[in-house]
């Protein structure tokens, strides 16, 4: 059970972000899959769903000796009217245990959108490295050279982002853990400046049900860069179903 929540710890902790590296346990040869319902999808503490719920399934096939490659899809739906929406996320990924403690993972993913527009491309390539202690603290680094948005300041086409993010668990039973992070997302060379985000929450798990309540919020900085309704504090409920 604990290994189940661990898994899904990364996934769960700032609420809809993309998963994580799978671990050890999840990357030996063999088909995983899970499927999930979340009350809002947030990436790097922006709404991504207008306020809606949304549906998100993954597969994944491991090779062994760490390797994996996966795919998620998601409901979610950025903007009123014509837009990106539909987001599948493409990944492969490797993992390895570095001592008793440490696991050190890298990944490459690829993210397409339905109803994607000429005028602003949101389709990225996005490249993550991350070290796991003891599946409690979790460091990561996160760069994509073309990623796009929309702000405040008006829209910025295919720039380099960078992301750096540190995520902790905290079991208080078996089944079930705290979970807190918080980043830094640098938008500067698209938008001038970057900000900060964060969550908390409590992850629990039963069988192969797992159940997260996350806080998530922004600071000021993302505040005046992009409209209310996509950075205002909210609490986020997931529930997924792991199938295999």
């Amino acid at each position: 059970m604990m290994v189940a929540l661990q898994g899904l710890f990364a996934s769960l902790s700032v609420a809809g972000e993309a998963p994580a590296l799978p671990g050890a346990a999840e990357s030996q040869r063999g088909i995983s899959a899970s499927f999930g319902v979340a009350s809002e999808y947030v990436v790097h503490g922006l709404a991504r769903s207008l306020g809606e719920p949304v549906v998100n399934a993954s597969v994944g096939l491991g090779f062994g000796r760490g390797w994996l490659v996966a795919a998620r899809a998601s409901t979610m739906n950025l903007n009123v009217g014509p837009g990106p929406s539909r987001e599948l996320g493409l990944y492969l990924g490797h993992n390895r245990p570095l001592g008793e403690d440490w696991e050190l993972g890298a990944s490459l993913a690829r993210y397409e959108y339905w109803q994607n527009t000429a005028f602003l491309p949101y389709d990225y390539t996005e490249g993550t490295l991350e070290a796991t202690w003891r599946s409690q603290v979790r460091l990561r680094v996160q760069y994509s050279p073309d990623y796009s948005i929309v702000s405040r300041l008006g829209p910025a086409r295919e720039f380099d982002t960078w992301t750096g993010e540190m995520q902790f668990s905290f079991p208080v039973r078996s089944d079930v853990s705290l979970a807190a992070a918080v980043g830094y997302y640098d938008l500067s060379a698209g938008l001038g400046r970057g900000y900060y985000y964060w969550s908390g929450g409590v992850v629990g798990a039963r069988g192969r049900v797992t159940l997260a309540l996350n806080y998530v919020g922004v600071d000021n900085t993302a505040k005046t860069m992009f409209k209310a309704p996509y950075t205002r504090d909210r609490i986020i409920a997931t529930l997924a179903l792991r199938v295999r």
